[in-house]
């Protein structure tokens, strides 16, 4: 088959171009859930994903405002990292949200918001059931509606993932008053973490 050619994974799945690597972020509690996260990492790379944040479960400090994995830059404050995070996400054939427990965080929560804004696919390893304090009401249904699919961290795998059906993904469409909400997270996130440093 040429490059140029498709590879159709029965009917209903999603259609693959043969040199077409898909690109995820995987976002998730890292202060709660890094060992999950560390699974969801090394599952997708065996599926052949390229998981392009976070690079290793690998934490430097247990911060409580914000975890520093090895892969960081120490010269970069916890806002830069967060938006370069971010940008990854922007950059994603989907985002997975770890969410183990069925919670979600302050950031996991925001970085749903980013996806959302930029069309992005978000898919959850399990049900939302609980946000973070910091997330506001009016924004958590939003939230837990844009939801496209579900896949557990366990179950990850090349199937599965064609499974998602990603090609029917439509995004969300979001009224100026939505879109505004999510942007308040963003810059209320990033505030937040602007003078958080490296400490070793």
């Amino acid at each position: 088959i040429g490059s140029n050619h498709i590879l159709i994974l029965g009917e209903e799945n999603f259609l693959i171009l043969m040199n077409t690597e898909i690109k995820i972020v995987i976002s998730g509690s890292f202060r709660k859930y890094l060992n999950d996260i560390g699974t969801a990492i090394s599952n997708f790379e065996k599926a052949n994903t390229k998981v392009l944040a976070p690079l290793t479960k690998e934490a430097i400090n247990g911060n409580d405002s914000f975890v520093f994995l090895s892969t960081d830059d120490p010269e970069k404050s916890a806002d830069i990292l967060e938006k370069e995070f971010m940008t990854n996400i922007e950059k994603a054939d989907f985002l997975y949200l770890a969410n183990v427990g069925g919670y979600v965080g302050q950031s996991a929560a925001t970085e749903m918001g980013v996806a959302i804004i930029n069309g992005i696919p978000i898919i959850a390893s399990e049900e939302i059931k609980d946000f973070s304090n910091e997330t506001p009401e009016t924004v958590q249904e939003l939230l837990k509606k844009s939801v496209f699919r579900q896949l557990s961290i366990n179950e990850i795998g090349s199937e599965k993932i064609a499974e998602l059906n990603l090609s029917n993904f439509t995004s969300v469409n979001l009224s100026a008053d939505e879109r505004t909400l999510l942007q308040s997270l963003v810059e209320k996130l990033l505030k937040s973490l602007k003078f958080v440093k490296m400490t070793i």
